[in-house]
């Protein structure tokens, strides 16, 4: 990149996508992941809070790098992992309402194609 910013950062990825200042980014994101997945592209969406409600003292813990609704009420959870982990593959992960986190979308983009894999 020009400015030397690696989205894939965490601190970077969260504020280009997870902005609601930036929200056009995360829409054209979240289009072009779930292009197969989604029955008409998102128009609009809100970002909320990534941090989620424990409901027992027991509960972890966990924070998102973006957690979104789009207008038709859809809850968009969004991961950006570099390696990959056990359970968590590297990549962009969209993870919907009913999905779990081995069901992630793996979007890879080569630096001299551009595209999807």
């Amino acid at each position: 990149m020009i400015l030397g910013i690696d989205p894939k950062v965490d601190y970077a990825f969260k504020k280009l996508f997870g902005s609601p200042a930036h929200k056009n980014l995360l829409i054209h994101l979240l289009n072009a992941l779930m292009v197969m997945r989604l029955r008409a592209p998102i128009t609009d969406i809100e970002i909320l809070n990534p941090f989620s409600v424990k409901v027992s003292p027991e509960d972890k813990l966990s924070i998102l790098d973006v957690k979104a609704r789009d207008a038709d009420g859809r809850l968009y959870l969004v991961e950006m992992q570099v390696l990959a982990t056990d359970g968590f593959p590297g990549g962009a992960c969209i993870i919907g309402p009913r999905d779990m986190w081995n069901n992630c979308i793996k979007a890879k983009t080569t630096a001299n194609s551009g595209r999807r894999s």
